[in-house]
């Protein structure tokens, strides 16, 4: 119903449905392994295997990010590749340093 000009519902012209939103962009499977393994190793790092598991899958992320552009240029999987990256280095390095530290402070036997 107008009156004036104006629609009943504001003036904002007639309601319509909201336009769906496109599927979720799960197309980068390796980088998010690789965060998976990244954000396990921060907390939980045995063998150094997480962070291994985070920088391998990271790096592939990372690749596929730079071949499977889309027409407009971004690089899906890009960020979360690099995260990815970060943690699992983070996760190595937090390891290492921790395994230094017992290893240091434990007595040597008599």
């Amino acid at each position: 119903m107008t009156t004036g000009g104006y629609t009943s519902n504001g003036g904002y012209g007639p309601l319509k449905a909201p336009e769906p939103e496109s599927e979720p962009n799960l197309r980068y499977p390796f980088a998010l392994v690789g965060l998976i393994g990244g954000v396990v190793a921060i907390f939980w790092n045995p063998f150094l295997a997480p962070s291994v598991v985070a920088l391998v899958f990271g790096g592939i992320g990372l690749r596929h990010s730079f071949l499977k552009r889309t027409p407009s240029g971004q690089k899906p999987g890009f960020g979360v590749s690099i995260a990815a990256l970060m943690l699992g280095a983070v996760g190595a390095i937090l390891s290492i340093v921790v395994l230094v530290i017992f290893w240091q402070s434990t007595p040597a036997p008599i």
